[in-house]
Order: structure tokens, then C-alpha cells, then sequence
């Protein structure tokens, strides 16, 4: 956690003209929102993740209606979910919650960061919310892919096979020298050869499989090889609400015109229907900087079949 001006650090902010004021919830008093809070975040606030706080928007004699969840470290202070019920949204405690963040940030001179996800099935809209609060114009990151069975009987379906016009695209095959085999399957030496290859791969923080593995869920983690070097890979892990999340994918930047990523994710599919069932949520991610290309893919061939589509956004304000 960082310092700055001790107690005012968890101070409730003064009643105003709104009628409410901002609070840090702790212990018991997580309760009033966890209802509020997405199901993969609950436990970690619930288990006291070091940094990580609820601030809740409590309105004069009333429950609290709007909820966001922070994490301070050495390079700020980041918010990555508001979220509000019905009634609160509708009262814009979202927004009275997201102007306090902000001013509290440049009160105690620490850049905020605030990352949202724009889900048409909650109340909170987050580019409405940004506007609304004076946050500077946001950034679309990422998109957040969910895939269920619509999208896993697609991909297996025999036109998808065999179409070369089909939008799924399951049709691509991998050249001779590539195969897929799970991660856990690479062998120390093999991985070793990756650990030193990665400045020449371009890996980057976020896709550093390393970084990423821990507890992954080992039967949809997959690694893509050339003779019997590893030059790509996609590491699943099962999360809090039951999802299987694609934490990472990557593949060496030279070889992404060939494609090799869309074999890769039929076989993550085929891996979830045999090993799991056809029940299993996917959800991904695809950065909209380093993949420009899969995510044109997305929207224009695989949108159709997904469960949802969906854009992150991010707006940061430095002191």
C-alpha cells in the first residue's frame, strides 16, 4: 500500500449535495455488497488480498447501491470494476463513486487507472461513466470473448471442417513441421529453450506463459511446436465463477499471418467438450494492440457464434 495522508487515506467522504458519501468496506461490512462485487473477485476481498479494497457509495439512510474494487500498489491505483445495481445506477452513485476515486487518487498525488468492461446485460455503462465523472477520454484495450456451445458445436460441426468459407474457419489445418500438444507435456529441456528465446519471440509481460502457469488447468493448456521448439501458447485456468479462462495466448510474432492460432483453438474446443463437457464457459481475451488480427477475426467471423463480445476500456488521470 502506498502513504500519503494517513487517516485521510480511509476516510469517509463528507455528506454533499448527492445525499451520500464514499466509504472503504471491511470485514462484516463486505457483506452489504458482495452481492454486488463479479463472483471472481469475491474471494479475494473476502480473504484480505494485500492491497485490494471495496470503496462503496453509501447513500443517506439507505444500503449501499454501488460498489468499486481498487488495488494500490507502486504505480497507483487501480479500479477495475464499478458496479451498481438498478436503483443506483439509475441515481448515478456510480458516477458520484468514480469522481470520488478520482479526486481521492489526486488528493493523496497517486495516478488512478480505472479499467471497465462494457456488458450490455449491467446497468452501468462505462463510457457514459467516465463522461460523467470528468475522467479523461477513455481507450478501447481489449475485447472479453465468451464462448459456449453454440460456439464449440460450430467449430466441430462437419461444414466447419470442410468449408473453406465457413466464419468459424476450423477448417485451417497446421503446416507439416507444427503440432499442438498440451503445455504440461513440454519438457524442461524444451522449456528451458523457450525461457531463453523470448526476447527473440517478443514476449512480453502479459503473454510470459512462465508468469502464468501456476495451478493452470492442465488439460486445455496447450503449447504449439515447430519440430520441437515451442513457438506458441495458450494457458487455461479455471476461475472462481466457473469459467474457463484463456489467461494467455500467444504465438511468435513471424508466424501469425500463417494462422496457426485458429487450429489451436479448435483443439482447445475439442479438449473442452471431450475432457470437460459441452457445459464449460470459455472466456478470453485479445488485446487490441498486439492482436489487431485476431481481433478483426473475432468480430468479423466469430461474433455471430460467441455468447458475447464485449470491449474493455481505460482511463487513467495522473496528479
Amino acid at each position: 500500500m502506498g502513504t500519503g495522508d494517513g487517516d485521510a487515506h480511509h476516510r469517509r467522504e463528507r455528506v454533499n449535495e448527492t445525499g451520500g458519501e464514499a466509504k472503504v468496506l471491511r470485514g462484516l461490512e463486505l457483506q452489504q455488497v458482495l452481492h454486488l462485487v463479479a463472483p471472481s473477485h469475491r474471494p479475494l476481498l473476502i480473504g484480505g488480498t494485500p492491497g485490494l479494497e471495496a470503496v462503496a457509495w453509501m447513500p443517506t439512510d439507505e444500503d449501499p447501491r454501488a460498489v468499486a474494487v481498487r488495488i494500490e500498489n507502486e504505480r497507483g491505483i487501480e479500479v477495475f470494476s464499478i458496479n451498481a445495481d438498478s436503483t443506483g445506477a439509475a441515481r448515478g452513485d456510480g458516477t458520484h463513486l468514480l469522481r470520488w476515486l478520482k479526486n481521492d487518487a489526486i488528493d493523496r498525488h497517486r495516478m488512478l487507472e480505472v479499467e471497465l468492461v462494457d456488458d450490455p446485460s449491467l446497468p452501468i455503462r462505462p463510457l457514459d461513466l467516465f463522461r460523467e465523472a470528468g475522467m479523461p477520454s477513455p481507450t478501447a484495450i481489449r475485447l472479453m470473448v465468451t464462448f459456449g456451445e453454440k460456439m464449440y458445436r460450430a467449430t466441430l460441426s462437419e461444414e466447419a471442417a470442410t468449408n473453406r468459407d465457413h466464419p468459424i474457419g476450423s477448417w485451417r489445418s497446421l503446416p507439416p513441421d507444427f503440432r499442438i500438444v498440451g503445455w504440461c507435456e513440454c519438457s524442461e529441456p524444451q522449456r528451458e529453450d523457450l525461457r531463453a528465446r523470448r526476447e527473440d519471440l517478443q514476449v512480453y509481460r502479459e503473454v510470459d506463459p512462465f508468469d502464468r502457469e501456476f495451478a493452470c488447468e492442465e488439460r486445455t493448456s496447450l503449447a504449439i511446436l515447430r519440430g520441437d521448439q515451442i513457438v506458441g501458447w495458450l494457458i487455461s485456468h479455471i476461475k472462481n465463477d466457473g469459467v474457463l479462462r484463456q489467461t494467455v495466448s500467444y504465438i511468435d510474432p513471424r508466424l501469425q499471418r500463417f494462422g496457426l492460432i485458429y487450429p489451436a483453438y479448435v483443439e482447445l474446443i475439442r479438449r473442452i467438450t471431450t475432457e470437460i463437457g459441452f457445459d464449460m464457459k470459455m472466456r478470453f481475451t485479445v488485446d487490441l494492440e498486439h492482436a489487431r488480427g485476431l481481433a478483426a477475426v473475432v468480430k468479423r467471423r466469430w461474433a455471430p457464434f460467441a455468447d458475447a463480445v464485449n470491449t474493455c476500456w481505460r482511463s487513467a488521470c495522473r496528479p
